[in-house]
């Protein structure tokens, strides 16, 4: 069972592809306990009712870590107690990261903080490579503190032609393992959200310069990689769009 939660909508970092309107990212509420203890029943309930082996919570946003530690604390406790057997992750932007996030991060997390990066959507006063600068930073200090940050890439129509290109990079900055997901867009034309074809020119990209890595025997885990092979060698859907999102995937 994968379910997402979203103790709240605020977020302190604006990105061009968010499904959040620029309103509902500056409201501060958050997930009420009552809340809270209705999902996690609900995942329990369906991890039961599916004979699953487990579940995973990623706590999302927003943005988790703009959130007071203390009441990000109580929730990640709460369904540690109320589902010992599961397991905990985190998706951040990582620009709120400091030295005080590690204890937790370790505590619930396993050490691992999942992270978004982004190279045309988000720009640091104008300009997407001073972006770039920050974010590698904040991955620093996360290191410094024993973390493992695993990227994950929206690719835009400003990454279209650039999928050796961010491969290489993510090489160059000691990312054995990062993620790509689909830019998309909810009930408006967006002008950056690539279209199928080119979204699949993107992915066929990125998995020629894996496959190139490969065969000088160094080895990346990219998940739509992972996906292409498993598609070919077990006839498995790719990802996680593969018709069970009703059993085993829920969103609160």
């Amino acid at each position: 069972m994968l379910a997402y939660f979203k103790p709240s909508d605020y977020c302190n970092v604006g990105c061009d592809h968010c499904y959040l309107p620029v309103e509902v990212r500056a409201n501060k509420s958050r997930m009420t306990s009552e809340t809270l203890r209705a999902a996690t029943d609900t995942v329990r309930d369906m991890v039961k009712r599916q004979r699953a082996p487990g579940a995973m919570i990623i706590w999302q946003g927003g943005e988790p870590l703009a959130l007071p530690q203390a009441y990000f604390k109580e929730c990640c406790e709460y369904v540690r107690e109320h589902m010992p057997d599961a397991q905990q992750s985190v998706q951040t932007s990582l620009v709120p990261y400091r030295a005080s996030w590690a204890p937790s991060v370790h505590e619930f997390f396993n050490g691992c903080i999942g992270s978004s990066v982004d190279f045309s959507q988000r720009t640091l006063k104008g300009s997407a490579d001073a972006y770039l600068d920050l974010w590698l930073t904040k991955v620093e200090a996360a290191r410094a503190d024993g973390a493992h940050v695993i990227p994950g890439t929206v690719p835009s129509k400003g990454e279209l032609g650039r999928g050796r290109h961010i491969t290489q990079w993510m090489y160059e900055n000691s990312f054995p393992e990062w993620n790509i997901d689909r830019y998309n867009s909810f009930g408006v034309e967006d002008p950056m959200r690539p279209t199928n074809k080119e979204h699949s020119e993107f992915l066929t990209e990125v998995f020629d310069e894996v496959m190139s890595f490969a065969r000088r025997g160094i080895f990346m885990r990219v998940n739509t990689v992972v996906a292409a092979l498993l598609g070919i060698l077990n006839n498995q859907p790719g990802d996680r769009w593969g018709g069970s999102c009703s059993r085993d995937f829920i969103v609160v």
